[in-house]
């Protein structure tokens, strides 16, 4: 038996003599008014009486169909509007709020087609806009920021509009426009607040943490709102101002109490200044928010070191896992669990969960760790920056020292080892390779400066400022020497000998394998190659590689320390760092730095760098050797 099919809707074609009635007509505009003052509901209830006297009255079913859609009733709305639409073909604006009608009923394809078929009859800023949404809607980016780009060329003087299209071009990576209509709209009233947040937001993607302070301050002046609150402390824990950070997390939980990620970011703040006991208090509380538990108990794992604390997170994390779907839970869970079965000595459980989670996290990321060794390489032929033609910048008083290495090499120890009243440690500054960036592309700091082409000292003295406002809170009358130890400065070695003739450098070695095992099993979010073996070790050749030559080119300028050295409180390595730095071998009293000044740690290294001396990291690597033969091989030849 055939199904019946579904009746279609047919136009509704009034007879040729067709004229509405007075009483028609003065009910109509009695509803326009109705409508015109957002009475919707007496607007409908009008037009409904219209209609129902007069069937052929096409006007007030599209009014009808309107007022439906304001007062929520999305499917009556579709049914009158596409009703009026088959007898008014040329009406884009029915098209218009037939689109809308479609969208607030999540039939998104649909509004799609509908306010494509408006713009085939007339050519508005108001429809490319509202087809700038929809295509927002349907994440098809590209097409949403060319409408908002062919409404705004109709009509430029449209804020919102603007403020839709910097996002956009924000979010998809074109930052120079997003900044500079940003920056723009931050002197209207309508968009300042929400401007002011975003170029904010830009800023603190792109490195530029000091504008990011600044522009998150601004908008906190205009309203003292948890989410820019939040961001700004985001923005502050990167500039290592970790006290205020913490103060803007502990004000963001106030104004939101369930505000999670304002929690999880005060506690990695008290743990930064070895606050571990208040962090794990604020990592507990999170463990309500389902969400987020995972991320939460891989953070904790970090910087728990109780058997029994680790006995509870491990039963929570292996009964979790069993019914966890999502991947990026299960890199967390697996991440959380191999760091307690190495910790306790289950060595075969924590390869198998640490190599569970890097091959789940590898797939997404491998192209960008080809993309970061191709760096080097391009290093490594002489495709670098040069910068032999700048003519050599005057030395300040201070001594820059950059502490170099593969991560896990021991630079946050080395540092610590170092550092005194006089020995600002400036921790991973992270600086050059993103300001290159700002300024290759004239963003942030950067955005009005030509000068790399035009005037090589200028490019180098806008850079050099840049470093030095970084780390300008570090920095007291008693410095002599500042410590970036950033481990892949080496990268920029050229830049950095043209912006301080006087730099030193001390490259950190350790152990291949203990250096590529300590890798692989910490979760680098800006490391793509630490999720694969193979990759880890490529990176280490070429690392060392690379700084070979650097040596070579200037030896009196380097210096090598060897990790176990350092943990086993050899001597002989000091006296060799005194010498290097030209200090008296009594020169370290790192108590009393931190008494001076809060000594803040964000690396992986946050809590072993605070405990005492210890020696069970070095042969770590022997516990899992039978998991490296392809490694020991690349690493260890012969």
């Amino acid at each position: 038996m055939r199904k019946n099919k579904k009746a279609k809707g047919r136009a509704i074609v009034p007879p040729p003599s067709y004229t509405p009635t007075e009483q028609i007509l003065t009910k109509f505009e009695r509803g326009e008014s109705l409508f015109a003052a957002q009475n919707h509901e007496h607007a409908r209830q009008l037009y409904q009486s219209i209609i129902a006297e007069d069937k052929y009255f096409l006007p007030a079913i599209r009014q009808l169909g309107i007022c439906e859609l304001f007062l929520g009733e999305n499917q009556k709305a579709i049914v009158l509007l596409e009703k009026y639409g088959k007898s008014a073909p040329d009406d884009a604006l029915n098209f218009a709020y037939l689109a809308q009608a479609y969208r607030a009923g999540d039939q998104t394809i649909l509004a799609r087609r509908a306010i494509a078929a408006a713009l085939k009859i007339e050519r508005t800023a108001d429809l490319f806009f509202l087809a700038a949404e929809i295509e927002e809607t349907l994440s098809a980016f590209a097409k949403a920021i060319d409408f908002y780009r062919k409404g705004l060329e109709i009509d430029p003087h449209r804020p919102t509009a603007s403020l839709s299209l910097a996002i956009l071009l924000k979010n998809a990576g074109q930052y120079r426009e997003a900044q500079l209509l940003l920056e723009k709209l931050t002197d209207n009233a309508q968009t300042s607040l929400a401007a002011k947040t975003n170029l904010g937001n830009l800023c603190h993607l792109i490195g530029a943490y000091e504008l990011a302070e600044q522009h998150f301050s601004n908008a906190l002046r205009e309203e003292r709102h948890a989410d820019i609150l939040y961001n700004l402390g985001l923005c502050l824990q990167q500039l290592r101002k970790i006290p205020q950070s913490i103060e803007c997390f502990t004000e963001t939980i106030k104004l939101v109490p369930s505000h999670i990620e304002a929690k999880i970011q005060l506690a990695e703040s008290k743990s930064s200044m070895g606050a571990f006991d208040d962090a794990r208090e604020v990592f507990d509380i999170t463990e309500e928010d389902s969400s987020t538990w995972p991320r939460v108990a891989y953070l904790k794992a970090q910087i728990t070191k109780i058997a029994s604390s680790y006995s509870d997170l491990e039963q929570q994390l292996t009964k979790a896992l069993r019914s966890e779907k999502d991947q990026e839970n299960v890199v967390f869970m697996n991440f959380a669990l191999a760091k307690i079965y190495d910790e306790t000595g289950r060595y075969d459980l924590a390869f198998e969960h640490i190599d569970r989670a890097n091959r789940i996290k590898y797939k997404s990321v491998k192209p960008a760790a080809k993309t970061y060794l191709a760096e080097i390489d391009k290093r490594l032929a002489g495709d670098g920056d040069k910068f032999d033609s700048a003519l050599p910048l005057p030395e300040t008083g201070r001594q820059p020292l950059f502490i170099v290495g593969m991560p896990r090499s021991g630079t946050t120890l080395l540092e610590k080892s170092i550092a005194s009243r006089s020995i600002a440690p400036c921790g991973e500054v992270d600086y050059f390779g993103p300001a290159i960036h700002r300024h290759a592309n004239f963003l942030g700091e950067f955005r009005n400066d030509s000068s790399k082409e035009n005037a090589p000292n200028e490019f180098l003295n806008s850079l050099k400022q840049g470093f030095e406002n970084r780390i300008a809170y570090a920095i007291t009358e008693e410095t002599s020497i500042f410590i970036d130890k950033t481990p892949d400065n080496f990268k920029f070695y050229d830049l950095i000998s043209a912006l301080y003739p006087n730099a030193l450098f001390i490259h950190c070695l350790r152990h291949p394998l203990d250096v590529c095992i300590s890798i692989y099993f910490q979760l680098f979010e800006g490391l793509p190659y630490s999720y694969d073996l193979d990759s880890i070790a490529e990176c280490f050749h070429k690392t060392e590689e690379l700084i070979s030559r650097y040596k070579t080119r200037h030896p009196g300028r380097w210096l090598a320390v060897q990790y176990e050295d350092l943990v086993t409180g050899n001597a002989a390595v000091k006296d060799r760092i005194s010498d290097f730095l030209n200090l008296d071998p009594e020169h370290a009293n790192h108590e009393a730095l931190e008494k001076k000044v809060p000594f803040s740690i964000q690396t992986m290294s946050k809590w072993q760098a605070r405990q005492d001396l210890y020696q069970t990291s070095i042969g770590r690597w022997k516990h899992y050797e039978k998991y490296l033969g392809r490694l020991q091989a690349s690493l260890l030849p012969g």
